[in-house]
């Protein structure tokens, strides 16, 4: 079944959102890296909303919380130690 017009609208802000979120975490990694150097961070509106050492706990708490808009929220994990590259 196609979505409605709203439906569409909401679908496509959610997409934006987590966008928005994610690029957000992207450009303040180094920022992030600093306070919360390897855990995983959970970003929501240009700020950080949840963080934990372990990525089942960070997700229990955004569970608690309420967070209605998880899907939009960017997580990921923060590392301290640089990637290596093969080239």
């Amino acid at each position: 079944m196609p979505l409605s017009k709203n439906e569409r609208r909401k679908l496509i802000s959610s997409f934006k959102t987590a966008e928005d979120n994610m690029r957000w975490l992207v450009e303040n990694y180094d920022r992030l890296k600093e306070k919360y150097g390897d855990s995983w961070v959970a970003v929501r509106e240009g700020k950080v909303v949840a963080h934990d050492k372990e990525y089942d706990r960070l997700l229990n708490i955004l569970k608690d919380m309420g967070a209605d808009d998880l899907p939009t929220i960017a997580v990921d994990f923060i590392s301290t130690i640089p990637p290596n590259f093969l080239l």
